[in-house]
């Protein structure tokens, strides 16, 4: 028996399709670039993707605060490059993977 499917707005209100679907869309741009991307470029590219340093400086009470959290996530970029010899984050995708032709 197939299940029936229910479209997103009969259990999901507005407000949250409308945030949830662009962080989808994000997702699957972070999904494609893991094929091709190593381990820094792919950190690089979700801090790019998700505006993190933006994020960052709105979440910080102080510019102290901001200047810790950032330089944790240079931190973590510096210790990610030790990788970039290993190719490829996802180096194997799984047959099911749907990509949807590509586009970002």
């Amino acid at each position: 028996m197939i299940p029936e499917i229910v479209p997103p707005d009969e259990f999901m209100s507005k407000r949250t399709l409308n945030r949830l679907i662009p962080f989808s869309k994000q997702m699957k741009s972070v999904h494609r670039r893991a094929r091709v991307q190593t381990v820094s470029e792919l950190l690089t590219s979700i801090i790019s993707i998700l505006e993190l340093r933006t994020h960052f400086d709105s979440i910080s009470k102080t510019s102290d605060e901001f200047a810790d959290r950032w330089g944790n996530v240079m931190e973590l970029c510096n210790a990610a490059e030790r990788y970039t010899d290993n190719g490829p984050c996802l180096m194997n995708p799984s047959k099911n993977d749907n990509d949807e032709g590509g586009k970002d």
